[in-house]
């Protein structure tokens, strides 16, 4: 009968404990963790750029024409001062005075050329007249001076002194030298008038031409 009433004392006990709110098992705190989720950067993909290179085109190398066919064909005139010559075995005459020309070059090589001069600028020496026309065979040493010749035929006279009315074969030589695209500086020789029985008849000309 003890044993009994001591059971039903427990049992009371144990149920008055637990509904009283009381702890049976001690409670077990936990700390919370923090989680770090690494995020990976979305990545691009780039479509490669494909760059069309194209093949260099291969030039057929042109072949240049000959200088003398190559087209610089012009007109000219040109005025200048003139000092002429007339000599024989007697006496030497020298007067000045002023010529003109005029021509048209074919290419750096050929032209023609007609020109004409007159002195009268001395009263004691013969007064000279003259007018011709010319080939005129060329070659430009540079590119600002070039080398000329003439060869044609002339008529000549002469008063005061000497009278000589002649016609017959002329020459000469020159230089021009560029001042600009168009203009030209020009000093030459010539030899007006080539007869075995007629006096020297010479004339050096200093002058200037223009191009057009």
């Amino acid at each position: 009968m003890k044993k009994t009433t001591l059971s039903l004392i427990a049992l009371i006990a144990l149920s008055s404990q637990s509904y009283a709110g009381g702890d049976i098992l001690p409670v077990e705190e936990y700390e919370a963790e923090n989680i770090v989720v690494e995020i990976e950067p979305a990545v691009t993909v780039v479509e490669p750029v494909v760059k069309e290179v194209k093949a260099p085109i291969k030039e057929e190398p042109v072949t240049p024409l000959p200088v003398a066919l190559v087209d610089d064909s012009e007109w000219y005139v040109g005025v200048g001062l003139v000092a002429g010559r007339t000599k024989n075995i007697n006496c030497e005459d020298i007067t000045y005075g002023a010529m003109a020309k005029a021509g048209y070059d074919f290419n750096k090589y050929i032209g023609l050329e007609a020109r004409g001069l007159l002195t009268n600028w001395e009263y004691e020496g013969s007064k000279i007249k003259h007018i011709g026309a010319f080939v005129k065979p060329q070659y430009p040493i540079s590119e600002d001076i070039n080398l000329y010749g003439l060869a044609g035929y002339g008529k000549t006279t002469t008063s005061h002194v000497q009278n000589i009315d002649e016609t017959g074969f002329a020459y000469g030589a020159g230089l021009e030298y560029a001042l600009s695209e168009d203009m030209n500086m020009f000093v030459d020789y010539e030899r007006l008038i080539d007869k075995s029985n007629l006096p020297e008849l010479e004339a050096l000309s200093l002058g200037v031409s223009f191009d057009f």
